[in-house]
């Protein structure tokens, strides 16, 4: 379920991507998207594009592609950050 506001103002359309984001969640928690680009990964882990095509090329992400379009899987996005978990310092 999306949620849509009429704005013609920049600052809604923060509002309108953070409406979207919730709106793909369900109720355990987990994203309902399956697929997301690589700058949304980017920004997910607070990280440049450039890293994210590193860890493509060194194999360390699994990607597919839509013809020239990179996609990376949700659940290649869930295991990436498991492996990436430290428990100690």
């Amino acid at each position: 379920m999306k949620i849509f506001t009429a704005c013609v103002s920049p600052s809604c359309q923060i509002g309108i991507e953070i409406k979207n984001v919730i709106s793909m969640v369900n109720s355990e928690g987990y994203t309902l998207k399956r697929y997301y680009r690589v700058g949304e990964v980017a920004e997910y882990f607070a990280v440049s594009e450039r890293t994210v095509y590193r860890m493509i090329n060194a194999g360390e992400i699994r990607i597919i592609r839509f013809r020239e379009r990179i996609r990376i899987p949700a659940e290649e996005v869930r295991a990436l950050e498991e492996r990436l978990f430290v428990d100690e310092i």
